[in-house]
């Protein structure tokens, strides 16, 4: 067993590893503005006294005027302040928003390896966690600012838990998990209905879990209530569950997605492992991971990350096929392991290196919003002629978190003394200083 244990620290080391390369970067990739999202509201919390913030989550940088704040109330606030807390320990740069997610990651890995141990055997996590590793899911996603991380961890940990029949800790996790997000939910349900059919004396111990899934959601309404708008949380849930578009469009669009970003052996393997073992814990990861299709099905016509909430099953059903083999014939399987990845990573790896290296039109901002940054003060407003095509390009979010100043988008109709800079696009204005040129980006003195 300690062979094992030493064997899967390494791959948590070489796990992390991977996680960090690139941590550093800007937030210019492939859906690299959750990192400028998340980065600004965390860094409100350590900017903007508490007793006037009330902890809202807010969206717009560069001020503590109440009246310019814009708030992002689709979530709970314990997301955001875990980022603030790293922002606090270490700084506000890319790698210190980035670190929560990857920590989140390699948990995730630890407490999946921990499941398998205990109730399989090690080799399953072992074989799970190295097919992982070579996703571009992983070695992408599993860096960027979101709650998923979080939320597989935290949910993962319930399992675990609920497997070793400690229901008070289940009920800790599933709480914690539904602190973080929404989508925390999905376990405790999937639990719920697994224990109904396998050990029904057990659920009248699920009471607390439920009673606290009942008080999350209305004590995050009531600091909506008192600190900003309920408003903006209505829209969400209207936005999210609203459907995106054709169904069979919709399936096809996933399969790709998955196809790309589990490789396209392993993703086979996976599939063909449900239909073959028909283990309950395989069949209840792969619903969990269906949950998002139903529940927020616009939001998985845009996000192709929302696919990670398949990653469990993916590496359980990766780690036990494998392990059955080597039950048989461990040269066989050691061949056949080597081979998959191989091809794996031959055929993913264009992609991934796509993705590691993306870098979407915001980048073209991102030396004007530096500018900005270092020629202002705090409290400085700045004004930006923009169209909806141009919010739509360069979302306003990006410039706020880089220039650490309050950004307003609108036409030159709406413009006014209070601002000292305005940022022009591809046009000039004669009757104002021009101070800089970044690109097409003009910078004038108002």
């Amino acid at each position: 067993m300690k062979k094992f244990d030493f064997v899967a620290i390494l791959l948590f080391i070489l796990a992390f590893a991977i996680l960090i390369y690139k941590i550093e970067k800007p937030f210019w990739g492939q859906f690299d503005w959750t990192g400028a999202w998340f980065g600004t509201i965390a860094r409100n919390y350590l900017q903007i006294d508490v007793s006037k913030s009330l902890l809202a989550p807010i969206t717009v940088s560069g001020t503590t005027e109440k009246t310019l704040w814009s708030y992002y109330n689709h979530y709970s606030i314990t997301y955001p302040l875990i980022t603030a807390g790293s922002l606090y320990l270490f700084g506000v740069h890319e790698w210190s928003i980035r670190i929560v997610p990857v920590v989140f990651s390699v948990l995730f890995l630890i407490v999946f390896y921990l499941l398998c141990r205990r109730f399989y055997h090690p080799l399953v996590g072992i074989f799970g966690i190295i097919s992982t590793l070579v996703t571009p899911m992983f070695i992408y996603y599993g860096k960027l600012p979101v709650h998923e991380q979080a939320v597989l961890f935290l949910s993962l940990a319930a399992v675990y838990f609920y497997s070793s029949k400690n229901i008070k800790w289940m009920t800790i996790f599933t709480t914690l998990a539904l602190m973080v997000s929404w989508t925390g939910v999905y376990i405790l349900l999937l639990i719920t209905v697994h224990g109904y059919f396998t050990q029904k004396n057990i659920l009248r111990k699920f009471l607390p879990a439920y009673l606290i899934l009942l008080l999350i959601p209305l004590v995050h309404l009531l600091h909506i209530q008192i600190s900003s708008n309920l408003n903006d949380f209505g829209r969400a849930i209207s936005d999210r569950t609203s459907s995106g578009g054709s169904p069979i469009t919709f399936v096809i669009k996933q399969i790709k997605w998955s196809l790309a970003l589990y490789t396209k052996p392993l993703f086979i393997i996976s599939l063909l492992s449900l239909i073959y073992w028909k283990k309950p814990i395989m069949l209840m990861f792969f619903v969990w991971g269906f949950f998002q299709w139903f529940v927020v099905n616009k939001i998985m016509w845009i996000h192709d990350y929302m696919l990670i909430y398949f990653l469990p099953f993916f590496a359980f059903t990766c780690g036990y096929s494998f392990y059955q083999i080597w039950k048989k014939n461990q040269v066989f399987c050691f061949v056949l392991i080597s081979l998959v990845l191989f091809f794996s990573v031959y055929t993913s790896f264009p992609f991934t290196n796509a993705l590691l290296n993306s870098r979407d039109q915001t980048g073209d901002v991102y030396p004007v919003a530096k500018y900005l940054k270092e020629n202002s003060i705090y409290g400085d407003k700045i004004f930006v002629v923009s169209d909806s095509n141009f919010e739509i390009r360069y979302p306003v979010h990006y410039f706020s978190y880089y220039s650490d100043r309050y950004i307003k988008y609108g036409s030159l109709k709406e413009l006014n003394t209070s601002y000292k800079y305005i940022i022009v696009k591809d046009e000039k204005i004669n009757d104002k200083k021009l101070i800089q040129i970044f690109g097409s980006f003009f910078i004038y003195e108002n």
